[in-house]
């Protein structure tokens, strides 16, 4: 039948991704043209053998019985859904899991269970870049587009079946890894993507990072995967547990996006998602069993011993997670030589200071260091989200500030200030927040850091020096100051900005505008995108 030159195409360049056509045009490439044609004849009877009962299952006319009634003409919009169709229905030989889960929640170890049983291939970001230039995230993606053009031409059976190991907690890792799959046209092509999310039974609702309610990671899966790094050791890359291990779990279970049904329906062709206090070799038992239910890999056969082989490939990878481990512990210097090694360190440090710092005598020096412990703490950096939108937005609507105001170069929400030392400095507006709390949210901030989030201006403040904006923002991201959140919009030229806050608490502790500030209250607050970012100040 003749087809359109688009679906033409399509259609040559998804059967020349299997296996056994390419097996066929390889061996005409190499000469062999009558082995070739013959072989290119065989196979293109059996994959085509599967469209017409396809279609009639599913209520469509078969090629066939469209082509009794009417020759089909090239380009015809019949022909198009054909042919469209048995691209759909074609068997798939290509699949690659997608894996989800907290770092310490087992990915790892059940994708390695998986390589040794099925023989296939593992894309792992925690494998060492090698020394590669590109640095160790640019090297994980080379190699992941790399492995899945590989599969979508391989003739063994090894090569079809890829494994992504990545936390992938978060939304935006999620997306860069579609980009590969996109890149390489994987479902043009006819490659099967399954999600495996490893979940617990406890895990409960909550507000995600863009602010909507969401199924959250809860407490007790957090503590399971604390516990398993902590049992881990140094058997890892670079995961270690330290003394920040919990709060860097947490922060990364908060930050975590849920897989919704729009997303979900994207790129994914299956989901499963695994109880992650299950064993690694049942974990593995599931997937397996999921993938045989699927018939993407139609060779895919097990033998009545696959489950043995399961628990086997796991025994060997715990004696394997226990020598590295041994083997690590051995290099590490005794505790004893380790303070040596330390109070060495910081005998070093403090006569450097000593030798390029003015004497501790010099005359007024007692004054100056008096008023410096009276003013506090330098502010070095402060966490802000940035509004990008509304710098763009006022700029483009002209007369959209008050006579006089101009708008800022950089419009932001200050959320803390850092000393020079990274510790938060609190002012007489922010409540009281316990050590443990601050050293919480600056974890989830660091884990947070140039995402996006999605806020809403609820309210304008103008008065004769700024008009500012009221930004309600998602409840991740933690407030420490008991004032309104709130971004600067514009301002007259001779303004001091510090003076902006001024208003903002005079307007709360009053309640009301003023003579000298109005507010003009939003029926339908305005949605916009913030950035969290981390700003160093001179």
């Amino acid at each position: 039948s003749s087809v359109s030159g688009k679906e033409e195409d399509l259609l040559i360049e998804y059967l020349l991704a299997r296996p056994e056509i390419e097996s066929a045009v390889a061996l005409a490439r190499e000469g062999d043209h009558d082995a070739g044609k013959a072989k290119l004849i065989e196979e293109l009877r059996k994959v085509l053998q599967t469209v017409p009962d396809a279609a009639a299952s599913s209520g469509k006319r078969t090629i066939e019985e469209e082509s009794s009634e009417q020759p089909l003409k090239k380009g015809s919009t019949a022909t198009g859904r054909l042919t469209m169709a048995a691209l759909e229905q074609l068997p798939s030989s290509s699949v690659c899991l997608i894996l989800v889960g907290l770092r310490g929640s087992g990915k790892t170890t059940v994708a390695k269970i998986l390589q040794e049983v099925l023989l296939c291939r593992l894309v792992s970001a925690d494998r060492p870049s090698q020394g590669d230039s590109k640095g160790p995230k640019k090297a994980f993606f080379a190699e992941l587009l790399h492995r899945l053009t590989e599969s979508l031409t391989a003739r063994d059976e090894s090569s079809r079946l890829l494994i992504v190991d990545r936390p992938n907690t978060t939304r935006a890792q999620r997306s860069d890894v579609v980009s590969v799959l996109q890149k390489c046209n994987w479902k043009k092509r006819g490659g099967k993507t399954m999600l495996v999310d490893f979940t617990h039974p406890n895990d409960t609702f909550g507000y995600g990072s863009d602010g909507q309610v969401s199924k959250r990671i809860g407490e007790q899966h957090c503590a399971i995967c604390q516990t398993r790094v902590e049992e881990r050791g140094c058997a890892h890359e670079h995961f270690f547990p330290d003394s920040k291990l919990k709060e860097r779990i947490a922060s990364a279970a908060r930050s975590a996006d849920t897989v919704d049904a729009t997303e979900e329906a994207a790129y994914c062709d299956a989901r499963l998602s695994v109880e992650l206090q299950m064993s690694p070799p049942e974990i593995a038992r599931r997937i397996i069993e999921r993938l045989k239910e699927t018939a993407w890999i139609p060779d895919m056969v097990l033998d009545e011993n696959f489950r043995d082989k399961l628990e086997v490939a796991w025994q060997a990878q715990s004696k394997a997670e226990a020598d590295w481990r041994e083997a690590t512990a051995a290099k590490q210097p005794s505790p004893e030589a380790f303070r040596n090694q330390i109070r060495e360190h910081l005998e070093k440090e403090h006569a450097a200071k000593a030798a390029h710092s003015p004497p501790s005598n010099a005359p007024g020096d007692a004054p100056a260091a008096a008023a410096a412990a009276a003013a506090g703490p330098v502010v070095a950096a402060s966490w802000r989200l940035e509004l990008k939108e509304v710098q763009s937005l006022l700029n483009q609507k002209k007369g959209g500030l008050p006579e006089g105001h101009r708008p800022l170069d950089n419009s932001d929400v200050l959320i803390l200030r850092l000393s020079s030392a990274g510790v938060p400095v609190l002012g007489p507006d922010d409540r009281e927040v316990d050590k443990e709390e601050l050293t919480s949210i600056i974890d989830s901030f660091e884990g947070l850091e140039n995402t996006e989030f999605e806020v809403r201006m609820s309210l304008i403040l103008v008065e004769e020096r700024f008009s500012i904006g009221f930004i309600d923002l998602p409840a991740i991201l933690c407030k420490v100051s008991k004032l309104p959140a709130y971004t600067v919009l514009g301002a007259a030229p001779s303004a001091d900005l510090a003076d902006a806050q001024l208003v903002v608490r005079e307007y709360m502790s009053s309640g009301k505008a003023s003579s000298k500030c109005y507010s003009i209250p939003m029926s339908e607050p305005r949605p916009l995108t913030g950035t969290l970012i981390k700003k160093y100040h001179d």
